[in-house]
């Protein structure tokens, strides 16, 4: 029965290793990582149980699952080390709760019950089916992928339920060892459903409201970024309202300039007429320059409009050529977030490098079925990568980074890719959007 009950542990360990792997698949299909995972939780189990200390599955178990997360998915190491605490904890509370009922029930006729060896692995392959059951029906109502997807992406919502579960481990080692010294079953199952029962309630109450945090901090930063494309439609409208202040400076002035210059040339008066002409070309080279027209697509000439504001006061050398993308399925709201976290992105990564070296240059064109957009700029050779994706390197990391996650979020959403190349040796960083055209 020893042999069933462990077989169990690793097919329930396994079930949460494949849901992980399903909600956060890694880059390549390498089949060979997720057996590695299941020969590592094998081993990690089966060499705890050749010891004579039982305290250690717990651990063993913990770190195992971990190891064997973070190989097999795409999640980082704190993302797996949160899985694995999840399934661990539940399998020990579950295990617990059914086995101190069971006491309960049997009290009377079989006193030593929470000691008996058979009947613990009995019930805790019971218990098993019943937490897979239990977790389900949470998954199907308050903690769906989506929502998961959202908490998994928040480091710091990841990090708090950590620590409550860090907190919970010595607690359910001390109720799993306290029935071998006082095997009394009123105890075991008082204190051990009520220990047990209590902290499942709060891991899922964590997980839960730790969830409701992450997507509060979401709408905090959606909220953020609608108060900064309000301040660019703001500076795109006062850039037009001075330039049409000055077409109308333009116009009153145009007739008169006319007349004056007709007089001149009756006149012959050649030099002065040159010299008006001169002074009127100049003004109109500083009209063209007050509002200069990139797209005429509103939306993508309001961004790169305030990127050359941005550029002009950090020094950033701007090149821009661009055509508006095509027939694909964004909205104006996805275009404008797009454009805007990627090249914002690029100002960020300017500013950490010497004047003379900065630069952004911003390419989009539409080609065959894809409209891609490319984002080239200049940055210090230094890069943050964990797990194959990239670290924001700003201080405060739990409010930022989300750049580039948002813009992947929205370009899978309609089928698309998102990549992203630099080269030390040229410190360049390229980011390239391809997005799919219904043509």
């Amino acid at each position: 029965m020893s042999i069933a009950a462990g077989v169990s542990i690793i097919i329930y360990c396994f079930t949460f290793l494949l849901y992980y792997r399903e909600l956060l698949p890694f880059g390549q299909r390498d089949h060979w990582r997720i057996g590695a995972a299941l020969l590592l939780l094998i081993g990690a189990y089966f060499a705890a149980d050749l010891t004579a200390l039982s305290w250690l599955h717990l651990p063993a178990l913990l770190l195992a699952m971990a190891a064997g997360v973070y190989l097999s998915t795409d999640m980082s190491f704190t993302q797996a080390f949160y899985g694995a605490g999840v399934c661990t904890l539940s399998l020990y509370c579950f295990r617990g709760i059914v086995t101190s009922i069971a006491a309960w029930v049997v009290q009377d006729t079989r006193p030593q019950f929470a000691v008996d060896s058979q009947s613990y692995y009995s019930l805790t392959v019971l218990s098993l089916v019943i937490a897979l059951a239990f977790f389900y029906i949470l998954h199907e109502t308050i903690l769906p992928d989506q929502e998961l997807l959202i908490f998994l992406r928040e480091p710091s919502s990841v990090k708090n339920v950590i620590a409550y579960e860090l907190a919970a481990i010595p607690s359910l080692l001390l109720l799993n060892q306290g029935r071998h010294y006082h095997p009394d079953a009123r105890w075991f199952a008082g204190i051990t459903l009520a220990g047990c029962g209590f902290i499942l309630f709060m891991l899922i109450f964590s997980i839960y409201h730790s969830i409701k945090e992450a997507r509060l901090l979401r709408y905090q930063l959606s909220n953020q970024f609608m108060e900064e494309q309000l301040s660019v439609q703001l500076r795109y409208y006062n850039s037009y309202h001075k330039s049409t202040e000055n077409f109308r400076k333009l116009k009153h002035d145009y007739l008169s300039v006319m007349r004056t210059l007709k007089v001149m040339i009756e006149g012959e008066q050649k030099e002065e007429a040159l010299s008006l002409i001169h002074d009127t070309d100049e003004s109109l080279q500083e009209f063209r320059a007050v509002q200069k027209e990139y797209s005429d697509n509103t939306t993508l000439n309001a961004v790169l409009q305030d990127l050359e504001f941005n550029c002009t006061k950090h020094k950033i050398r701007l090149c821009c050529e661009v055509a508006v993308p095509r027939f694909t399925k964004l909205t104006t709201l996805e275009e404008l977030r797009i454009l805007t976290n990627v090249t914002n992105n690029a100002v960020e990564a300017c500013k950490k490098v010497p004047e003379d070296q900065r630069f952004i240059k911003v390419m989009s064109r539409n080609i065959n079925g894809w409209a891609v957009i490319d984002v080239t700029n200049a940055f210090d050779g230094t890069v943050l990568v964990e797990h194959g994706r990239l670290k924001s390197r700003k201080i405060q990391r739990e409010n930022h980074g989300l750049g580039l996650t948002i813009v992947q979020e929205i370009v899978e959403s309609k089928g698309g890719i998102l990549m992203t190349h630099f080269d030390v040796a040229q410190n360049t960083f390229k980011t390239r959007v391809l997005i799919p055209r219904c043509l």
